[in-house]
């Protein structure tokens, strides 16, 4: 399955009454959304279909302003027979989500003059750009998978030493580059609890974040044991027990419920070939 042939296959399950080849299909669609918008295909996809898409709270894109261009393409394929479901369209975009520069750009689109939805999605966008403080109770999309980074060392200010670093960033909108470059609007979500740390490994178990060993510092005895999680959804941190040995440029990996870590470093002269397994229910290592 691709972009090229994500919304067949939809059409066909439908059709069919395909709900595993559907939902699939659906999933596809929703992960790679501007890619399918930019498609052929797209243009023959069926309003119903459309606002389906629209209102999940998965689907996955650079930023709100991609959705709206893509809802205004749509439309503008055919709009004699499209431009009736303007108002019900732009109900589903979320205006509340974009920056001021992006709010500027839709209240500059003429085609939502050209009808009673188009002209209260203007007035909802006026009203944002002329608050005081945006606030608002729209819930933001998230996508099946986002990108994190999660401590690491970087340079200091002056350029004299590398530091390790307590920051956890998440990747909040993908902007389109040349080719296949991105550029990333970072935005922190949270800070590690003290030591910083770096050459750890991080893993997803139920969709909490395991940080789990490297360094505090550079020296031999600077390899850490300890591991922590954190839960996105409280902004929660919560220390874990050590493991057993100290490790870094390891491997970790969630796999049945567990975590394992798998050898690495301990320091910085022995290699281990020992794997660790951790069990939440019990909160042990073995």
């Amino acid at each position: 399955m691709d972009e090229t042939s994500c919304l067949d296959i939809l059409a066909l399950a439908e059709a069919y009454s395909l709900e595993d080849l559907g939902r699939r299909a659906e999933d596809y669609v929703l992960a790679h959304f501007q890619r399918v918008a930019d498609g052929e295909k797209f243009k023959d996809l069926p309003f119903v279909q459309l606002q389906r898409l629209l209102e999940r709270d998965v689907l996955n894109a650079d930023s709100e302003l991609a959705v709206f261009r893509a809802v205004v393409n749509w439309v503008e394929i055919d709009k004699d027979q499209r431009l009736s479901h303007l108002s019900r369209l732009m109900q589903s975009v979320r205006f509340a989500l974009m920056r001021p520069e992006e709010l500027q750009e839709v209240q500059d689109c003429k085609l939502l003059l050209r009808s009673s939805g188009g002209k209260t999605a203007l007035e909802t966008v006026k009203n944002l750009l002329h608050a005081d403080r945006r606030t608002s109770d729209c819930k933001p999309r998230t996508p099946n998978q986002v990108l994190v980074l999660i401590g690491g060392d970087c340079v200091n200010e002056n350029f004299e030493r590398r530091e390790p670093n307590l920051c956890l960033w998440f990747a909040q909108h993908f902007m389109r580059g040349e080719g296949l470059i991105r550029t990333i609007e970072w935005r922190p979500l949270a800070h590690l609890s003290e030591p910083p740390r770096f050459r750890h490994c991080v893993c997803v178990l139920n969709n909490t974040l395991y940080i789990l060993g490297g360094r505090k510092y550079y020296g031999a005895l600077d390899i850490l044991k300890t591991a922590l999680r954190f839960d996105p959804a409280q902004g929660r941190w919560e220390h874990l027990p050590d493991m057993s040995r100290p490790r870094d440029y390891f491997a970790a990996v969630c796999h049945r419920g567990k975590v394992f870590v798998l050898g690495g470093n301990c320091d910085d002269v022995n290699c281990l070939d020992s794997v660790e397994c951790y069990t939440p229910e019990d909160n042990t290592w073995r």
